[in-house]
């Protein structure tokens, strides 16, 4: 498998996330690690299907970054998966070989977002989902992980936002949907700091948009790649 078919799959199955998502939403994710492995998942079996058992894996959790963090998901070629287990696992400081390679498929991020109605929140979103969006945005920015992740300038990285629209309120003590008003300022004030952080970087970057609000439909938000 290339890697224009690995990001054929890649992108089919954060599609299909966005659309799980927005149907049932609480139903499913009730945390991020939550959407990271139900994604994870849907990759595992798109990605990795045609492989017999003895083969590496190809989609692995929590992959170590460059600069010390970690990414939620990180898809590999079989090339790369093999050389990794064959060779980079016969020594003791593994993990930081695993920091050095420069040969990740596609990284997926994850990032969750609430929304309230109200002119007070910068782009209707709390401040710690917006800091854990800024946060994601910037893993991938870093210079020592642009190094990491963009050696292959043709390859294509991955932020998804799961944006929960219900309310809390204490009225009959039920939730109710955010005003569609308030859930595209939040749809426009993330792809306006993807802008923001990314508009001196020639790297190609997705950011995907997925919401539980029946008026707001899934899709990438950021840029608009047409390759």
């Amino acid at each position: 498998m290339n890697l224009a078919e690995i990001k054929a799959k890649v992108e089919k199955c954060i599609i299909q996330f966005g659309k799980d998502f927005k149907s049932v939403s609480d139903k499913h994710f009730w945390y991020e690690y939550d959407a990271q492995f139900r994604l994870m998942c849907s990759l595992s079996r798109e990605i990795e299907r045609d492989l017999s058992f003895e083969e590496p894996r190809l989609v692995h959790a929590h992959y170590p970054a460059q600069n010390g963090q970690r990414y939620d998901i990180a898809v590999f070629d079989i090339v790369a998966a093999r050389d990794i287990v064959n060779r980079i696992f016969c020594y003791n400081d593994w993990h930081r070989k695993l920091r050095e390679r420069k040969d990740i498929a596609a990284v997926i991020e994850i990032a969750f977002a609430f929304v309230k109605d109200g002119s007070r929140l910068e782009g209707n979103i709390e401040y710690d989902y917006r800091e854990d969006i800024k946060s994601a945005l910037r893993r991938l920015t870093n210079d020592e992980n642009r190094n990491q992740l963009w050696a292959n300038k043709n390859l294509i990285h991955y932020i998804v936002i799961c944006c929960v629209t219900s309310q809390f309120t204490d009225i009959d003590n039920q939730r109710y949907p955010a005003d569609i008003k308030s859930v595209k300022s939040a749809r426009s004030w993330v792809s306006k700091k993807a802008q923001e952080i990314y508009k001196e970087a020639p790297f190609g970057l997705k950011v995907y948009w997925t919401s539980d609000h029946k008026l707001d439909e899934p899709d990438f938000i950021f840029p608009k790649i047409t390759n």
